[in-house]
Protein backbone atom coordinates (compact mmCIF):
# COMPACT_ATOMS: atom_id res chain seq x y z
CA UNK A 1 0.00 0.00 0.00
CA UNK A 2 1.28 3.43 -0.89
CA UNK A 3 2.41 5.94 1.75
CA UNK A 4 1.05 9.50 2.05
CA UNK A 5 4.57 10.89 2.49
CA UNK A 6 5.62 9.88 -1.01
CA UNK A 7 3.02 12.26 -2.48
CA UNK A 8 3.87 15.39 -0.47
CA UNK A 9 5.97 16.96 -3.25
CA UNK A 10 4.16 15.54 -6.27
CA UNK A 11 3.33 17.89 -9.12
CA UNK A 12 0.32 17.50 -11.42
CA UNK A 13 2.36 15.34 -13.80
CA UNK A 14 3.81 13.27 -10.94
CA UNK A 15 0.30 12.37 -9.78
CA UNK A 16 -1.00 11.76 -13.29
CA UNK A 17 1.80 9.27 -14.06
CA UNK A 18 1.65 7.42 -10.73
CA UNK A 19 0.23 3.88 -11.10
CA UNK A 20 -1.79 3.90 -7.86
CA UNK A 21 -3.24 7.34 -8.66
CA UNK A 22 -4.21 6.28 -12.19
CA UNK A 23 -5.99 3.16 -10.95
CA UNK A 24 -7.86 5.21 -8.36
CA UNK A 25 -9.11 7.61 -11.03
CA UNK A 26 -9.93 4.92 -13.61
CA UNK A 27 -11.20 2.19 -11.30
CA UNK A 28 -12.33 3.67 -7.99
CA UNK A 29 -12.72 1.26 -5.08
CA UNK A 30 -13.46 1.72 -1.39
CA UNK A 31 -9.85 1.26 -0.23
CA UNK A 32 -8.44 3.75 -2.74
CA UNK A 33 -11.18 6.27 -2.03
CA UNK A 34 -10.41 6.08 1.68
CA UNK A 35 -6.67 6.58 1.10
CA UNK A 36 -7.08 9.64 -1.13
CA UNK A 37 -9.84 11.13 1.03
CA UNK A 38 -7.51 10.87 4.05
CA UNK A 39 -4.61 12.33 2.05
CA UNK A 40 -6.60 15.38 0.92
CA UNK A 41 -8.00 15.86 4.41
CA UNK A 42 -4.51 15.88 5.90
CA UNK A 43 -2.93 17.97 3.13
CA UNK A 44 -5.64 20.32 1.81
CA UNK A 45 -3.02 22.40 0.02
CA UNK A 46 -2.64 19.51 -2.46
CA UNK A 47 -6.35 19.47 -3.39
CA UNK A 48 -6.08 21.69 -6.46
CA UNK A 49 -3.06 19.78 -7.82
CA UNK A 50 -4.79 16.43 -7.28
CA UNK A 51 -7.96 17.61 -9.01
CA UNK A 52 -6.02 18.89 -12.03
CA UNK A 53 -4.16 15.58 -12.25
CA UNK A 54 -7.42 13.66 -11.95
CA UNK A 55 -8.98 15.60 -14.83
CA UNK A 56 -5.85 14.99 -16.88
CA UNK A 57 -5.96 11.23 -16.30
CA UNK A 58 -9.66 11.11 -17.17
CA UNK A 59 -8.96 12.86 -20.48
CA UNK A 60 -6.87 9.94 -21.76
CA UNK A 61 -9.09 7.34 -23.45
CA UNK A 62 -8.50 3.74 -24.50
CA UNK A 63 -10.29 0.51 -25.28
CA UNK A 64 -9.65 -2.70 -23.39
CA UNK A 65 -8.77 -6.16 -24.71
CA UNK A 66 -6.81 -9.14 -23.53
CA UNK A 67 -3.03 -8.99 -24.00
CA UNK A 68 -0.36 -11.32 -22.66
CA UNK A 69 2.11 -10.17 -20.01
CA UNK A 70 4.90 -10.32 -22.61
CA UNK A 71 2.91 -8.07 -24.92
CA UNK A 72 2.46 -5.57 -22.12
CA UNK A 73 6.23 -5.48 -21.51
CA UNK A 74 6.83 -4.86 -25.20
CA UNK A 75 4.20 -2.13 -25.23
CA UNK A 76 5.81 -0.38 -22.26
CA UNK A 77 9.23 -0.50 -23.92
CA UNK A 78 7.77 1.01 -27.08
CA UNK A 79 6.07 3.76 -25.11
CA UNK A 80 9.27 4.69 -23.26
CA UNK A 81 11.41 4.60 -26.42
CA UNK A 82 8.81 6.64 -28.24
CA UNK A 83 8.81 9.27 -25.52
CA UNK A 84 12.54 9.67 -25.95
CA UNK A 85 12.29 10.24 -29.70
CA UNK A 86 12.22 13.66 -31.29
CA UNK A 87 8.92 12.96 -32.97
CA UNK A 88 7.10 12.74 -29.65
CA UNK A 89 8.47 16.11 -28.59
CA UNK A 90 7.18 17.94 -31.64
CA UNK A 91 4.45 20.44 -30.97
CA UNK A 92 0.94 19.76 -32.23
CA UNK A 93 -2.50 18.83 -31.09
CA UNK A 94 -2.84 15.84 -28.80
CA UNK A 95 -4.49 13.02 -30.69
CA UNK A 96 -7.01 10.87 -28.88
CA UNK A 97 -5.41 7.62 -27.81
CA UNK A 98 -7.43 4.54 -28.86
CA UNK A 99 -5.25 1.55 -28.05
CA UNK A 100 -6.45 -2.00 -27.46
CA UNK A 101 -4.52 -3.36 -24.49
CA UNK A 102 -5.10 -5.59 -21.47
CA UNK A 103 -6.98 -4.42 -18.45
CA UNK A 104 -5.22 -3.23 -15.27
CA UNK A 105 -1.68 -2.88 -16.63
CA UNK A 106 -3.00 -1.24 -19.79
CA UNK A 107 -4.82 1.44 -17.78
CA UNK A 108 -1.48 2.49 -16.32
CA UNK A 109 0.68 2.10 -19.43
CA UNK A 110 -1.63 3.89 -21.82
CA UNK A 111 -2.44 6.69 -19.40
CA UNK A 112 1.24 7.35 -18.72
CA UNK A 113 1.90 7.44 -22.47
CA UNK A 114 -0.89 9.93 -23.02
CA UNK A 115 0.21 12.13 -20.14
CA UNK A 116 3.81 12.28 -21.33
CA UNK A 117 2.80 13.08 -24.90
CA UNK A 118 0.53 15.83 -23.56
CA UNK A 119 3.19 17.20 -21.27
CA UNK A 120 5.81 17.21 -24.06
CA UNK A 121 3.65 19.74 -25.91
CA UNK A 122 2.97 21.96 -22.91
CA UNK A 123 5.24 24.51 -21.30
CA UNK A 124 5.07 24.80 -17.52
CA UNK A 125 5.66 27.76 -15.23
CA UNK A 126 8.43 27.52 -12.68
CA UNK A 127 7.81 25.83 -9.34
CA UNK A 128 5.57 28.05 -7.17
CA UNK A 129 7.26 30.13 -4.47
CA UNK A 130 5.47 30.56 -1.14
CA UNK A 131 6.25 33.84 0.62
CA UNK A 132 5.56 34.74 4.25
CA UNK A 133 6.19 37.88 6.31
CA UNK A 134 5.72 38.97 9.91
CA UNK A 135 5.03 42.65 9.78
CA UNK A 136 5.53 45.17 12.56
CA UNK A 137 6.03 43.56 15.96
CA UNK A 138 4.10 40.32 15.43
CA UNK A 139 5.49 36.79 15.77
CA UNK A 140 3.91 34.56 13.14
CA UNK A 141 3.44 30.76 13.06
CA UNK A 142 3.28 29.22 9.58
CA UNK A 143 3.12 25.72 8.13
CA UNK A 144 4.84 25.05 4.82
CA UNK A 145 3.29 22.79 2.14
CA UNK A 146 5.56 19.95 3.35
CA UNK A 147 4.16 20.34 6.94
CA UNK A 148 7.34 22.00 8.24
CA UNK A 149 6.53 24.40 11.10
CA UNK A 150 8.11 27.85 11.04
CA UNK A 151 7.85 30.44 13.82
CA UNK A 152 8.78 33.74 12.24
CA UNK A 153 10.12 36.51 14.47
CA UNK A 154 8.98 40.10 14.05
CA UNK A 155 10.11 41.97 10.93
CA UNK A 156 11.21 38.80 9.17
CA UNK A 157 10.47 37.32 5.74
CA UNK A 158 10.59 33.70 4.61
CA UNK A 159 10.24 32.06 1.18
CA UNK A 160 9.88 28.38 0.28
CA UNK A 161 9.63 26.30 -2.86
CA UNK A 162 9.96 22.67 -3.83
CA UNK A 163 12.45 22.36 -6.70
CA UNK A 164 10.85 19.55 -8.71
CA UNK A 165 13.85 19.23 -11.03
CA UNK A 166 16.42 18.77 -8.26
CA UNK A 167 13.95 17.14 -5.81
CA UNK A 168 14.97 19.45 -2.97
CA UNK A 169 13.15 21.91 -0.73
CA UNK A 170 14.62 25.41 -0.93
CA UNK A 171 14.03 28.13 1.66
CA UNK A 172 15.35 31.64 2.27
CA UNK A 173 15.12 33.80 5.35
CA UNK A 174 15.69 37.43 6.15
CA UNK A 175 15.47 38.04 9.88
CA UNK A 176 14.96 35.25 12.42
CA UNK A 177 12.97 32.02 12.56
CA UNK A 178 12.64 28.79 14.50
CA UNK A 179 12.03 25.75 12.28
CA UNK A 180 10.79 22.23 12.89
CA UNK A 181 11.58 20.60 9.56
CA UNK A 182 9.42 17.70 8.37
CA UNK A 183 11.71 14.74 7.73
CA UNK A 184 11.83 13.59 4.11
CA UNK A 185 15.08 11.80 3.08
CA UNK A 186 13.97 11.89 -0.57
CA UNK A 187 13.70 15.70 -0.58
CA UNK A 188 16.42 17.42 1.50
CA UNK A 189 15.59 20.79 3.05
CA UNK A 190 18.12 23.51 2.17
CA UNK A 191 18.62 27.17 3.02
CA UNK A 192 21.10 29.66 1.54
CA UNK A 193 22.56 32.67 3.37
CA UNK A 194 25.00 34.55 1.15
CA UNK A 195 27.80 31.98 0.67
CA UNK A 196 26.60 29.72 3.50
CA UNK A 197 24.45 26.72 2.58
CA UNK A 198 22.49 24.77 5.19
CA UNK A 199 21.11 21.27 4.56
CA UNK A 200 18.86 19.36 6.98
CA UNK A 201 16.57 16.34 7.11
CA UNK A 202 14.36 16.19 10.21
CA UNK A 203 15.62 18.97 12.45
CA UNK A 204 14.59 21.68 14.92
CA UNK A 205 16.79 24.77 14.95
CA UNK A 206 16.89 28.54 15.23
CA UNK A 207 18.47 30.69 12.55
CA UNK A 208 19.11 34.42 12.60
CA UNK A 209 20.47 36.46 9.72
CA UNK A 210 22.02 39.90 9.74
CA UNK A 211 23.48 42.19 7.12
CA UNK A 212 26.72 40.18 6.98
CA UNK A 213 26.28 37.33 9.48
CA UNK A 214 24.25 34.19 10.15
CA UNK A 215 23.83 32.32 13.45
CA UNK A 216 22.34 28.82 13.67
CA UNK A 217 21.46 27.11 16.97
CA UNK A 218 20.62 23.41 16.64
CA UNK A 219 18.08 21.98 19.08
CA UNK A 220 17.70 18.48 17.59
CA UNK A 221 18.65 16.50 14.51
CA UNK A 222 21.65 17.25 12.31
CA UNK A 223 22.62 20.09 9.99
CA UNK A 224 25.43 20.28 7.46
CA UNK A 225 26.86 23.74 6.75
CA UNK A 226 28.86 24.44 3.62
CA UNK A 227 30.56 27.61 2.42
CA UNK A 228 30.06 28.18 -1.27
CA UNK A 229 32.42 30.67 -2.92
CA UNK A 230 30.60 32.12 -5.93
CA UNK A 231 29.06 28.76 -6.82
CA UNK A 232 32.16 26.68 -6.05
CA UNK A 233 32.37 24.82 -2.71
CA UNK A 234 35.43 25.89 -0.71
CA UNK A 235 37.64 22.97 0.38
CA UNK A 236 37.30 21.85 3.99
CA UNK A 237 34.78 24.54 4.91
CA UNK A 238 31.80 22.37 5.84
CA UNK A 239 30.83 21.18 9.28
CA UNK A 240 28.13 18.94 10.72
CA UNK A 241 26.29 20.74 13.49
CA UNK A 242 25.04 18.57 16.37
CA UNK A 243 22.34 19.26 19.00
CA UNK A 244 23.48 21.81 21.58
CA UNK A 245 25.87 23.49 19.15
CA UNK A 246 25.79 26.99 17.68
CA UNK A 247 27.41 28.01 14.41
CA UNK A 248 28.26 31.59 13.50
CA UNK A 249 29.28 32.67 10.03
CA UNK A 250 30.38 36.04 8.69
CA UNK A 251 29.73 36.77 5.04
CA UNK A 252 33.13 38.44 4.83
CA UNK A 253 35.06 35.23 5.50
CA UNK A 254 35.18 31.52 4.73
CA UNK A 255 35.27 30.12 8.26
CA UNK A 256 32.38 28.80 10.33
CA UNK A 257 32.75 29.26 14.09
CA UNK A 258 31.20 26.38 16.05
CA UNK A 259 30.68 26.24 19.80
CA UNK A 260 28.64 24.35 22.41
CA UNK A 261 26.28 26.35 24.61
CA UNK A 262 22.70 26.58 25.84
CA UNK A 263 20.32 26.62 22.89
CA UNK A 264 17.42 27.87 25.01
CA UNK A 265 18.55 31.47 25.03
CA UNK A 266 18.39 31.49 21.22
CA UNK A 267 14.78 30.31 21.15
CA UNK A 268 13.12 32.14 24.07
CA UNK A 269 11.86 34.85 21.71
CA UNK A 270 9.19 32.50 20.31
CA UNK A 271 7.66 32.44 23.79
CA UNK A 272 7.73 36.26 24.06
CA UNK A 273 10.90 36.31 26.16
CA UNK A 274 13.96 38.26 25.01
CA UNK A 275 17.18 36.83 26.42
CA UNK A 276 20.30 39.00 26.66
CA UNK A 277 23.51 37.26 27.77
CA UNK A 278 26.46 39.65 27.88
CA UNK A 279 25.03 41.38 24.82
CA UNK A 280 26.65 44.61 23.75
CA UNK A 281 24.36 47.64 23.76
CA UNK A 282 24.87 47.78 20.01
CA UNK A 283 23.40 44.26 19.77
CA UNK A 284 20.59 45.24 22.14
CA UNK A 285 19.70 48.05 19.75
CA UNK A 286 19.62 45.62 16.83
CA UNK A 287 17.23 43.30 18.69
CA UNK A 288 15.00 46.23 19.65
CA UNK A 289 14.85 47.23 15.99
CA UNK A 290 13.75 43.75 14.95
CA UNK A 291 11.35 43.00 17.80
CA UNK A 292 9.75 46.43 18.31
CA UNK A 293 10.52 48.13 15.00
CA UNK A 294 12.12 51.03 16.86
CA UNK A 295 15.52 52.63 16.35
CA UNK A 296 17.54 52.82 19.57
CA UNK A 297 20.08 55.65 19.71
CA UNK A 298 22.87 55.02 22.26
CA UNK A 299 25.81 57.25 23.22
CA UNK A 300 28.61 56.16 20.88
CA UNK A 301 31.10 55.43 23.64
CA UNK A 302 28.65 52.93 25.23
CA UNK A 303 28.17 50.63 22.23
CA UNK A 304 30.49 47.93 23.63
CA UNK A 305 29.10 47.88 27.16
CA UNK A 306 27.29 44.62 27.93
CA UNK A 307 23.85 43.81 29.27
CA UNK A 308 22.29 40.60 30.65
CA UNK A 309 18.61 40.03 31.39
CA UNK A 310 15.58 37.94 30.44
CA UNK A 311 12.71 40.24 29.51
CA UNK A 312 9.10 39.04 29.29
CA UNK A 313 7.35 40.99 26.55
CA UNK A 314 3.62 41.52 27.04
CA UNK A 315 1.51 43.17 24.36
CA UNK A 316 4.68 44.32 22.58
CA UNK A 317 5.42 46.65 25.50
CA UNK A 318 9.06 47.80 25.68
CA UNK A 319 8.66 49.60 29.02
CA UNK A 320 10.30 46.91 31.19
CA UNK A 321 13.40 46.74 28.98
CA UNK A 322 13.82 50.51 29.02
CA UNK A 323 13.55 50.63 32.81
CA UNK A 324 16.25 47.97 33.19
CA UNK A 325 18.56 49.79 30.77
CA UNK A 326 17.99 53.09 32.59
CA UNK A 327 18.81 51.61 36.01
CA UNK A 328 21.75 49.50 34.81
CA UNK A 329 23.56 52.31 33.00
CA UNK A 330 22.17 55.45 34.67
CA UNK A 331 20.39 56.61 31.55
CA UNK A 332 17.29 58.52 30.58
CA UNK A 333 15.11 57.34 27.70
CA UNK A 334 12.91 59.35 25.40
CA UNK A 335 10.64 57.92 22.71
CA UNK A 336 10.21 60.20 19.72
CA UNK A 337 8.36 59.00 16.65
CA UNK A 338 9.97 55.62 15.82
CA UNK A 339 13.13 56.19 17.85
CA UNK A 340 14.28 55.63 21.43
CA UNK A 341 16.95 58.10 22.52
CA UNK A 342 19.14 57.01 25.46
CA UNK A 343 21.17 59.74 27.17
CA UNK A 344 23.25 59.96 30.34
CA UNK A 345 21.65 61.43 33.41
Amino acid sequence: MQSENQYLHFSEIDFATDAAFILWVKREDEQSNQFWDNFLSRYPEKHETVMRAKRLVMSVRFEEAEWSEQSMVQLKEKILSGLASDSVRKRGKLRRMMIKVSKVAAVVAVTIAGIYIWSSQKSYPEDPVFSYASNGTDIKVIYLPDSTKVILNANSTFTYKFNSRKRIREANLKGEAYLQVKRDPDAPFTMQFQALKLQVLGTAFNVKTGADSTTIALESGKVRLTVDDHGTPVDETYIDLLPGQVAAYSGNGKNINRRTESIERYTTWKNDVISFDQASLKDVAAIVKQRFNLDMIIPEDMHKQTFSADIIVQNNDITLLLRLLEESFQLNSTIKNDSIILSRR
